[in-house]
Parts: C-alpha cells; sequence; structure tokens
C-alpha cells in the first residue's frame, strides 16, 4: 500500500432551523440514520431502514430486494453505507440486508465483547431468529469479513456460501506474500489497539482522521467521497462508536485464536469466494483462507485498493452476483 498525502479536511457544516434549541443541538450532533438516503430515490424505491433488538442492542439494518437472502457485513471505518454502491445490483436478484454490527453505526447498545465470534452471534440473532432466515449467502467486507467468517463457522448449516473481501483471517496472515514491507499496509493496527490513546487523538478531529485514513489505501481517486465520509464521520463521532471500533482492533488476538479453535473443529463446506483489490491485499486474501475450506474462489479486483467496495462496486456486485447463483 503506498502511503499517500491525505485530502479533504473540510469539515461539513450542520444546522438546521427548529424552535426548540435542545433540537438544533441534537440535530446538529447527530442526524437522523436516513439524513443521507432519504432524498435519494435510488435507494427509497428499493430499500427501507430497519431496527430490531437482539440481546440489547438495537441493532440497525437496511433491506430491500427479492430471492435469496444475502447479508452483508461491513468493516472499519464503515457502516452498512459501505455497501451502498452495491445494493441496487444485488437488489435486482436477491434480498439484500446490510447490517451495522453491534455498537456501530446507527446500532444502539454495546454488545458483551468486540471479537468476531461473539459479534457473529448478534448478526446471527438478527438473520436467524428475529428476521427467520437460516439460509443465507453471506459476504463481509474488512472486519466484517472475519464475522462472516465466524457465522459460517458457528453456523455452517445456515450459511450457503461466504465471500470474504479485502481481510486477511486474522491467525492466518500470509505476511511473506506481501511484495513491500508488510508493515506498511498495517501501520495503523499497533495505534488502534492501545488502549485510551486512540480515542483521546481522534476525538474532535474524527473527520480529519477518517479523512486521512480512506486517503491512504485508496487507488481510486476520490472513490470514497466527501459525501462518503460525511456519513461514516456522523456516526463515528459518537464517542461509544469511536470506541467500538477501535475495539475491533482490541480484539485482534483473540481473533486469531478462535479462529483458529474454528479451523481445528472443521473446515468450512460451503463455497468460500476470496476477493481482493489488485492493490490492497490481492491474493493474500486468498492465501489466508486456503487453511479454512477445499472449496475456495479467487478473485483479484484490477485498479482498487483496499475500499473495492467503493473502488470498484461494479466489479464487486458482478462478481458476488455470479458467485451466489452458480449451482
Amino acid at each position: 500500500m503506498r502511503v499517500r498525502a491525505p485530502r479533504r479536511f473540510r469539515r461539513p457544516l450542520c444546522g438546521a432551523f427548529t424552535l426548540a434549541f435542545a433540537l438544533v443541538v441534537i440535530s446538529c450532533a447527530r442526524p437522523g440514520f436516513e439524513s443521507a438516503t432519504r432524498d435519494d430515490p435510488s435507494f427509497t424505491n428499493t430499500f427501507r431502514h430497519r431496527f430490531s433488538e437482539v440481546e440489547g442492542v438495537r441493532m440497525h439494518f437496511v433491506e430491500g430486494g427479492e430471492g435469496p437472502v444475502v447479508v452483508l457485513v461491513h468493516g472499519w471505518p464503515e457502516t452498512w453505507w459501505g455497501w451502498r454502491r452495491v445494493l441496487p445490483t444485488l437488489a435486482e436478484r436477491f434480498q439484500v440486508i446490510a447490517v451495522d454490527l453491534p455498537g456501530l453505526g446507527d446500532s444502539e447498545g454495546q454488545p458483551t465483547a468486540y471479537d468476531k465470534k461473539t459479534l457473529a452471534t448478534y448478526v446471527h440473532g438478527l438473520i436467524a431468529e428475529t428476521l427467520g432466515h437460516r439460509r443465507i449467502l453471506l459476504a463481509g467486507h474488512d472486519w466484517g469479513g472475519t464475522v462472516a467468517f465466524q457465522y459460517a463457522a458457528q453456523y455452517p448449516d445456515e450459511v450457503t456460501r461466504l465471500a470474504v473481501l479485502e481481510l486477511l483471517l486474522p491467525g492466518f496472515r500470509p505476511d511473506d506474500l506481501f511484495d513491500d514491507d508488510p508493515t506498511e499496509e498495517s501501520f495503523h493496527f499497533a495505534f488502534h489497539m492501545a488502549e485510551r490513546f486512540p480515542e483521546l487523538l481522534v476525538t474532535g478531529r474524527e473527520r480529519e482522521y477518517l479523512a486521512a485514513f480512506f486517503d491512504v489505501s485508496e487507488v481510486v481517486e476520490g472513490a470514497v467521497s466527501d459525501a462518503d465520509v460525511n456519513e461514516y464521520v456522523r456516526t463515528y463521532r459518537r464517542p461509544d462508536v469511536l470506541h467500538a471500533g477501535f475495539e475491533l482492533y482490541r480484539s485482534l488476538g483473540r481473533d486469531a485464536a478462535d479462529n483458529r479453535a474454528s479451523v481445528e473443529l472443521g473446515r468450512l463446506r460451503m463455497p468460500v469466494l476470496a476477493m481482493g483489490g489488485q492493490h490492497g491485499a490481492g491474493p493474500a486474501v486468498a492465501a489466508s483462507l486456503r487453511p479454512a475450506t477445499d472449496h475456495l474462489r479467487e478473485v483479484v479486483v484490477a485498479d482498487s485498493g483496499h475500499w473495492l467496495v467503493h473502488e470498484q462496486p461494479d466489479r464487486v456486485a458482478s462478481e458476488l452476483g455470479r458467485f451466489f447463483t452458480d449451482g
């Protein structure tokens, strides 16, 4: 990954006239979950925002389309919005559900832990127990890929196909496959895993930090737009959400141990798609998943870095659609 100078440091203006000063403050501090979609007919004609409580967490998700159920799980510093440009194409053939992980996005409340095995149980509680979908197609990007892997490992009879995007599965990271110094790709891990310091240093500078974070691993310039950054910052400015995001990193050791234990109990039986960006994790995604499955398909997305759902959404939607409909 090549580090480039960050851009987009403009602070968004926030404000709307209301009669009550308290409502003005609330509106500026935390615009509603529909703020980015309410005036977008390409979204509102097909999708709707929904909430459901799972073990004390009010989980937010977006749902639309008809057909076999596809569940999409985001990474960091994203929310369900990361799938925004992929959703319409998938909804032409599938019922699509894009979740906000517990503690993140517009979900409210804190899970018992942020290891991905635990988070997968919350997603399962929403998808299987609440919505009643016990045969799903599942995809996860970044940390969402680890959640998706653990969902498939814990509930193998309920996941018919699994796609993992731009994730080196913790516990099986093939550092030797990087052409450059692997620490360049993961410079942020040590910082995000530290206790207290990320929250202290990023609070009040959420937009500057997230904009720079997207910049350093974005190949298609402008693919993660100012509007995208604004939508992510809208939720990550909440102290509990910012903290939850860093907790995803702090559970890395537990995730690695859980993943190795899952593989020791049995390799995944369903077909698995490993998708990496040409200038992101690339073929290392598939290399990290080979110890976990005998049914692996590999796709490397050209002209894309880590944010391939933003940088090449049409290709991602096409590859997922093809994979999910193969016999």
